[in-house]
């Protein structure tokens, strides 16, 4: 059934809980896991005074570095383990939902996993979460955890 499962890497209690889920659906399957953390624009902006490289080029590619081995310490903080299950990659993109499902359809995969939080009141209605703008933009199915 599913082969290849993307959980939406978030380290907030509910994207936690999210990535342990698929790790589960993945043994029981005998699916892959790949994990997408997506990188805010700028992110990975050239700067700051513990780079030292060369170029731009390697300034960013360091600064990406160090953001994803901060996510990847907070997951195995949290979920020891869980690192050693899944492969791990970084995109940077100004549009997290849009990345999510086209990075879902680039690698082929079957289902995408992810963590939803409860936005309060009004803050629904004007602010979308990424996690709906996946549902409603993608065309792959969606396990929502919450």
């Amino acid at each position: 059934m599913y082969k290849k499962l993307l959980v939406a890497i978030d380290v907030s209690e509910r994207g936690i809980k999210a990535l342990q889920q698929a790790l589960a659906l993945a043994e029981a399957l005998g699916a892959q896991v790949l994990g997408l953390y997506v990188l805010p624009p700028g992110a990975a902006q050239a700067g700051g005074a513990t780079l030292v490289s060369k170029s731009i080029e390697e300034k960013i590619k360091a600064k990406k570095a160090l953001v994803a081995e901060e996510v990847l310490h907070k997951i195995e903080e949290r979920l020891p383990g869980a690192l050693s299950r899944l492969k791990f990659v970084t995109r940077e993109g100004r549009n997290k939902a849009k990345t999510i499902v086209d990075f879902a359809e680039f690698e082929g995969c079957d289902l995408i996993v992810m963590g939803s939080r409860n936005l309060p009141g009004a803050s629904s209605v004007i602010m979308r979460s990424v996690t709906s703008a996946v549902l409603s933009s993608g065309k792959k199915p969606v396990l929502v955890i919450r």
